[in-house]
């Protein structure tokens, strides 16, 4: 079989497999994605060292005509959220408040020679619990840190992830584990012929380049130019060049909307 895996590992893992061919039965998918910050430039004759990010990314499924999705079973949308409730109380306790209120009138009725009335006291009291009451607030508790919705594009299922809270994709992109999808074999196919491809893509403008730094050596790459320009077009020539090393299709970089293929991977049978 064809290499499996070819993946730009500084920036993304991924893996597929699913458990083994069962005919006439819903096969889970199952897809590892994750994301990190990459570093490229630490090779002695790289002119520039940098790092780089994703800011979006989609995650491909293509299905040979071997085998059929299970509509029903889509991963659609994620992640979940949990909400949570935080109690806030304050300094002084309700009845701590209570009892400085009545020493307080106590003193004052000494002072004048008339007690407080029964209502006088109540009130107080009252008020001293209104005031030394919790006070409750409502929060959402998000439980993972990337968003995923799925489309159907040019025949594939796609997934595109994008950060919540947070410039850059960091993580898994599924939560718990969660399979994207289920397939079955279609009836009378060489299903054992049959390829289920997984990607990552990002556009090109997608990937962040940041901490872009000139080293020593720069002035041998003076074909590109100088300046901040001319060490951004060697960082993305540098990541072209790492995208080819691993054999994964290469586009011009130079335009922003070109789809970039970060790891190509074919889902394989565990227990087959």
């Amino acid at each position: 079989m064809q290499n499996s895996k070819k993946i730009l590992a500084e920036l993304v893992s991924l893996d597929a497999w699913f458990d083994a061919y069962m005919q006439g039965q819903d096969i889970p998918l199952q897809v590892a994605a994750s994301f990190s910050e990459g570093r490229f430039g630490a090779e002695p004759d790289s002119p520039v060292r940098f790092k780089a990010s994703l800011k979006k990314a989609v995650i491909q499924i293509h299905l040979g005509s071997e085998f059929k999705v299970v509509k029903s079973s889509r991963y659609t949308k994620g992640p979940k959220t949990a909400t949570k409730y935080l109690e806030k109380t304050q300094a002084k306790s309700s009845q701590s408040m209570t009892d400085q209120l009545e020493v307080n009138t106590a003193i004052a009725a000494d002072m004048t020679g008339v007690k407080g009335s029964a209502q006088t006291s109540a009130k107080i009291a009252d008020n001293a619990q209104q005031e030394g009451s919790s006070e409750f607030s409502r929060e959402q508790e998000v439980r993972h840190h990337i968003e995923v919705y799925h489309r159907l594009r040019n025949g594939a299922e796609e997934w595109e992830c994008t950060p919540l809270q947070a410039q850059h994709l960091r993580g898994p992109a599924f939560e718990d584990d969660a399979s994207p999808l289920k397939f079955q074999i279609q009836p009378n196919s060489n299903f054992r012929d049959g390829l289920i491809k997984v990607k990552i893509t990002c556009a090109s403008e997608d990937i962040d380049i940041t901490e872009l730094e000139e080293k020593p050596n720069f002035r041998q790459r003076i074909a590109f130019g100088r300046g901040e320009k001319a060490k951004k077009k060697i960082a993305i020539a540098l990541i072209q060049e790492m995208i080819a090393q691993e054999g994964l299709e290469v586009t011009n970089m130079k335009e922003a909307f070109s789809e970039v293929t970060l790891a190509d991977v074919i889902a394989l049978p565990e227990n087959d």
